[in-house]
């Protein structure tokens, strides 16, 4: 039986480098290496409030000075 050329279909391994692995690859299964996570608890419903933070405003609570009062609005920078 003839051999065919190098590159023509076969692998051809030279003899000094030992045995050459065949396999494409490993095959592993993610779903037997994923850490199972335990269940939620059920969310009871009820009742829920909502609040927004839109900034810091200082309050002079001692009785001193001027009364805190809703802002005015963005104050122009004079130059």
């Amino acid at each position: 039986m003839r051999q065919p050329a190098i590159g023509q279909g076969e692998i051809c391994v030279h003899p000094s480098h030992g045995s050459m692995e065949t396999s494409m690859a490993d095959v592993i299964r993610l779903q037997d290496r994923k850490v199972k996570m335990p269940r939620r608890r059920p969310v009871t419903a009820g009742g829920a409030k909502v609040l927004f933070f839109t900034g810091i405003r200082y309050e002079r609570l001692d009785g001193r000075g001027p009364q805190p009062s809703a802002p005015t609005g963005r104050q122009v920078k004079k130059q």
